[in-house]
């Protein structure tokens, strides 16, 4: 597969890793609950540019094959 497309699965799968937790208020609070919020809204609001960011850095190092 392509790098990218790599890269995508793996931002996608932590988005949903963290949409997961977010679901979980009672468990972890209030305030961890805002974090993992922020941190949603940034995986949503960045994530390609970020997407092209790591695809450039993995390319440049070498690190996928």
């Amino acid at each position: 597969m392509k790098k990218k497309i790599v890269i995508r699965m793996i931002v996608d799968v932590a988005m949903t890793v963290i949409l997961i937790f977010l679901m979980t208020y009672e468990l972890i609070g209030q305030a961890t609950h805002e974090w993992i919020g922020i941190a949603m809204f940034a995986f949503f609001d960045f994530s390609e540019p970020v997407i092209k960011f790591l695809a450039d850095y993995i390319a440049i190092m070498g690190l996928l094959y």
